[in-house]
């Protein structure tokens, strides 16, 4: 039923009676030069938890979530709403600020991103941004005690969330785990964002704060100027490693900016004057760094690069990533840890996170050393036996060790790597080329497609907390008997994938007594057992075979 009339004496008093959300923010590369199609939407929302309670913040949260989820639906966008209190940004207590719990991490970094790229969306202007740049700490509180004292500003347009002059360096560490964590979903921000961290713990006294730097050429600028934060952050870094005379990783840096940004600068680009479009900012850059056109043009057709120079560039990355990563715990060690309790515990969960993706084990499968976010499936994958080795390939015309995507004595082992990286999906065309063995290529795709729903993708395993902390121990096994062997009438042999509680695969093979020992080992009270066996033998046969293998330990 819709009322007759609406009056404004109604209105008014559905109103709140106090101010609700101090400021609405959006944090990140939105409205940057680092904005693109896949961007995340993250925006801060900023109340006075004493003020409005616990009950109309559970509201304001269910809001904010129904919010999130019609945006999602609605517009394919991913938008996410942290609700933050005023007191609690203040001090540097983010918490679960991101989708997995940055914030105890992060702190003093995440407030300098903060400040750097916030957008005002709705709310109060922060202080901080009307401060000039001073080596005096006590501007700041100066300025809050005097706000009502200055001419022209009416104090409660302003929101005090706290100054930022430092990144202490015992932050340093869990910064950098953070960033290996995220690289798995995201290298080439990971990539800039570790520099960052490089950056504080290489230069004596400390780094100039980006957001410092943003902030004076803001104040500085002329009314036309556009002094956009990812290129102002960008050149930081480029600055400080050319200056290092690290000229091989401020090159890198500048091939991540690129690709990061993705502005598929084309040659009329570099001629026009005058525009501020995301291009036009590019562009200057390119032109500083003195790229050929051609070189412009690799770099524009990423999508397109073979697997050998896929490989090499993903090398680079994730090797700039492991250094920086060691040289925050060496100086951690030498240094000695001042990090309180809870900062031991989460460093300890990250530290057991990066073990579980980046280190070597026998048998482990390893995650890809990806580029950006969202790397697709191929299109066509093309299986491949030689010299006692199986391996992969995106094409025919690839198959030499260049355009090797991977390899492995066995070729369960290929295919779990390529689902655990997510490079099959259910419109994947595989193919067999000529080969010796027996393997069919209708098990190899059947297989897969069973897998995919049985491994996780690397890339979106999240932060498992409570596994991580606890003794690492077998979740599921998945027993495949026959792969190579299909027509066999009894079982000849069998593949093991394990995931375990730490989200690791490992890929083995093994006869009837290491089957029996491994299961003894391991403990299989709790263990999901899956089976898997080639559709060509007398399935139901082969099943209680392998079965009884196990039950018989």
């Amino acid at each position: 039923m819709i009322p007759e009339k609406i009056s404004m004496k109604s209105i008014q008093e559905s109103m709140p009676r106090i101010r609700e959300i101090e400021g609405v923010f959006t944090i990140g590369s939105l409205g940057s030069v680092g904005e693109t199609d896949d961007s995340d939407c993250d925006i801060w929302v900023v109340v006075n938890a004493n003020e409005i309670g616990d009950w109309r913040i559970k509201l304001l949260r269910k809001k904010l979530e129904v919010i999130s989820e019609w945006a999602s639906g609605l517009y394919n966008m991913e938008v996410y709403f942290f609700l933050l209190d005023i007191d609690d940004v203040r001090n540097n207590n983010f918490g679960a600020i991101s989708h997995e719990g940055a914030g105890s991490s992060l702190k003093s970094l995440l407030k300098e991103e903060f400040y750097r790229t916030m957008t005002l969306i709705e709310g109060r202007v922060p202080v901080w941004w009307i401060i000039p740049v001073t080596e005096n700490k006590d501007v700041y509180n100066e300025t809050i005690k005097d706000l009502s004292n200055i001419e022209g500003i009416n104090p409660d347009d302003f929101l005090d969330l706290g100054d930022l002059d430092e990144i202490p360096r015992d932050e340093l560490l869990g910064a950098a785990l953070w960033q290996m964590h995220k690289a798995l979903s995201d290298p080439l921000k990971s990539v800039l964002k570790m520099a960052q961290v490089r950056m504080h713990l290489e230069t004596k006294g400390g780094a100039e704060l980006f957001c410092n730097n943003l902030k004076k050429k803001v104040h500085e600028a002329r009314h036309d100027e556009i002094i956009d934060p990812y290129i102002e952050a960008f050149k930081s870094i480029e600055g400080h490693f050319a200056e290092e005379g690290c000229s091989h990783t401020a090159d890198l840096m500048r091939k991540c900016i690129y690709l990061k940004s993705s502005p598929g600068i084309k040659p009329y680009h570099l001629l026009e004057i005058g525009k501020n479009d995301k291009q036009a900012l590019i562009s200057e850059l390119v032109k500083e760094w003195g790229w050929s056109l051609k070189y412009v043009e690799h770099l524009n057709d990423f999508p397109n690069w073979n697997i050998k120079t896929y490989k090499l560039f993903g090398n680079h990355i994730h090797e700039f990533l492991s250094r920086s990563a060691m040289m925050l715990i060496e100086d951690a060690g030498s240094a000695g840890s001042k990090a309180n309790i809870s900062q031991d515990m989460e460093i300890e969960v990250l530290r057991r996170r990066i073990e579980s993706v980046y280190v070597k084990k026998e048998d482990k499968v390893e995650s890809e050393k990806r580029i950006q976010k969202n790397e697709k499936a191929y299109d066509d994958l093309y299986f491949g036996f030689s010299g006692g080795v199986w391996e992969v390939f995106n094409n025919p015309g690839y198959t030499d060790k260049t355009g090797v995507i991977s390899s492995a004595r066995r070729i369960s082992s290929v295919i779990a790597w390529l689902i655990l990286n997510r490079r099959f999906s259910k419109t994947t065309s595989c193919h067999m080329l000529p080969n010796p063995t027996s393997v069919y290529l209708s098990d190899v795709q059947t297989l897969m497609r069973d897998l995919i729903k049985m491994i996780p993708d690397v890339a979106t395993i999240g932060l498992d907390r409570d596994s991580l902390m606890k003794r690492i121990s077998v979740s599921s096994v998945i027993l495949i008997g026959n792969l190579e062997q299909p027509l066999s009438p009894t079982i000849k042999e069998i593949d093991v994938i394990a995931l375990n509680t730490w989200s690791e695969i490992y890929c083995m093979q093994m006869d009837r007594e290491e089957l029996k020992l491994w299961f003894n080992n391991v403990g299989s009270k709790d263990i999901k057992v899956n089976l898997w066996l080639p559709g060509s033998g007398d399935s139901k046969s082969l099943a209680r075979e392998l079965m009884s293998i196990i039950r018989k330990r």
